[in-house]
C-alpha cells in the first residue's frame, strides 16, 4: 500500500492497483470509472443496424471478420484461430446475447492495419479466454471476464462483477501517433561568396548553406545556376550535408559581376521547396600580372588590343634588356614583350579568339587604347 493509502502496487502488475475503500479520491474516481464503463457497455449493446447477424450460427473461428457491427442472439465460440482484417481506422463491435468463449491455445490476429483499440467485444454473459489464447480488443462484459493461465489480452478487461486473472498479460492497445507533416519551407542560412562580395578569387567555388536537409535529387545544375549578365555559367553541382555547391568548369572572368540563383524547385526531404528563388550577386577581382611572375621596377604593365603588325611607333615603348608585361583589358592573358619586338603570350584563364595554342603561343602587337 501506498503511503497516501490512494492505491497499492504488486509484483505482477505494472501499474497502480486501486479499490472502493483506498482513502479519497479514489473512490470518487473509481465510481466515475465505473460509470464510464457502464456508458460504454449500453452504447455497444444499444447499436441498431448491424452489418451481419448470427454469424457462423455463433462459431466464428476460422473466419475472417471485415469491419461492421456484428450481433449474435447467442453466445459466440472461437475453437479456431479467427482473424480481424481492415485499416487503422476501422471499427468492430460485436453484440453477444449470451457468453464468448475463446479455446485454449487459439488467437485472433489482427491484419491490414486493424488496431485493437477499436474492437469491442460487448458481451451480456461471460467472457472466458482459456489458457495461453490470445485475445485483441476491448471486453465490456455484464457479468465476469474469466483469464485461464497463460492467456493474453490486447486490449481492456472491463467487466460489471470480476475480472478473474491467472499468470496473465494485460496490455492496453497501442493507439498510432499521426504524425504532424512538415509543411515549413527550407531556406537558405548562408552563401559563399557573401552578397554583394567584391574582390572574389576567380577560383571560387559558389556554395549555399540550407536551414535542413534537402532532397538531393532536387539540387541540380537547373535549380543552382551562376550567370555572367544573362549568360550561363558551366559548371558542377553537388549535395553534402546540408550544403550545395557549385563548381565553374573554369576560373571565372577577373573584374565580372556573376549572379548565382537557387530556384523554388530545391526541396527538403519533405517536398517543400523554397518559398522564393534565393539570388545573391558578387564581384571577382581584378588582374595583378602573370602567376609566378614578381613585378620588378623594369616591368611595365599595360592594357592593349593586338593587330598581326607592330608600328614603328611602337619600338619605343621598349627598353632594351628589359621586358615589359602587357595584359589585354578584359581578359586573362598576359603578355610578357621581349627587344626584339616578339611578344609571349600565357593564357593562364581565359583565351581570345586569336588563341591558337591554349599553353602558350607568340603574337606581333600593335599599342592602342593603353590603360594605365
Amino acid at each position: 500500500m501506498d503511503s497516501t493509502n490512494e492505491f497499492s502496487t504488486s509484483s505482477l502488475v505494472t501499474g497502480k492497483v486501486y479499490a472502493s475503500d483506498y482513502t479519497p479520491p479514489t473512490p470518487t474516481i473509481m465510481t466515475t470509472v465505473v460509470s464510464d464503463m457502464e456508458t460504454a457497455y449500453t452504447d455497444a449493446a444499444g447499436r441498431t443496424t448491424p452489418d451481419y447477424t448470427e454469424l457462423g450460427t455463433g462459431e466464428i473461428g476460422g473466419l475472417t471478420l471485415a469491419p461492421g457491427l456484428y450481433k449474435w442472439g447467442t453466445g459466440v465460440s472461437i475453437s479456431t484461430d479467427v482473424t480481424i482484417s481492415g485499416s487503422s481506422s476501422d471499427v468492430w463491435i460485436f453484440q453477444i446475447a449470451q457468453d464468448l468463449d475463446l479455446a485454449n491455445g487459439k488467437e485472433v490476429h489482427l491484419s491490414g492495419g486493424a488496431m485493437a483499440d477499436n474492437i469491442f467485444w460487448q458481451v451480456a454473459g461471460q467472457t472466458t479466454l482459456g489458457t495461453t489464447s490470445v485475445l485483441e480488443g476491448n471486453v465490456l462484459c455484464q457479468t465476469a471476464i474469466v483469464l485461464n493461465t497463460g492467456a493474453t489480452l490486447n486490449g481492456r478487461a472491463l467487466a460489471q462483477t470480476a475480472v478473474t486473472l491467472d499468470a496473465n498479460a494485460v496490455n492496453l492497445p497501442v493507439t498510432p501517433v499521426t504524425p504532424i507533416a512538415d509543411t515549413i519551407k527550407p531556406t537558405v542560412s548562408s552563401t559563399v561568396p557573401l552578397n554583394s562580395a567584391t574582390d572574389v578569387a576567380i577560383n571560387t567555388k559558389i556554395s549555399a548553406t540550407f536551414s535542413e536537409a534537402m532532397d538531393p535529387l532536387t539540387i541540380t545544375a537547373t535549380t543552382f545556376t551562376l550567370k555572367q549578365g544573362s549568360t550561363p555559367v558551366s559548371g558542377t553541382v553537388t549535395y553534402s550535408g546540408v550544403k550545395a555547391t557549385f563548381t565553374p568548369d573554369d576560373d571565372l572572368a577577373y573584374s565580372t559581376t556573376y549572379t548565382a540563383t537557387v530556384t523554388t524547385g530545391a526541396e527538403d526531404l519533405a517536398g517543400n521547396g523554397l518559398a522564393v528563388n534565393k539570388v545573391w550577386s558578387f564581384t571577382t577581382g581584378a588582374a595583378t600580372g602573370s602567376q609566378g611572375e614578381p613585378q620588378g621596377e623594369h616591368q611595365r604593365i599595360k592594357t592593349m588590343n593586338y593587330t598581326d603588325m607592330v608600328p614603328q611607333g611602337f619600338q619605343h615603348q621598349i627598353e632594351r634588356n628589359q621586358a615589359t608585361m602587357f595584359q589585354f583589358k578584359n581578359t586573362g592573358l598576359h603578355i610578357n614583350c621581349t627587344n626584339n619586338m616578339q611578344v609571349e603570350v600565357s593564357a593562364e584563364n581565359q583565351y581570345t579568339e586569336d588563341a591558337k595554342d591554349r599553353d602558350r603561343f607568340r603574337k606581333r602587337f600593335t599599342v592602342a587604347d593603353t590603360v594605365t
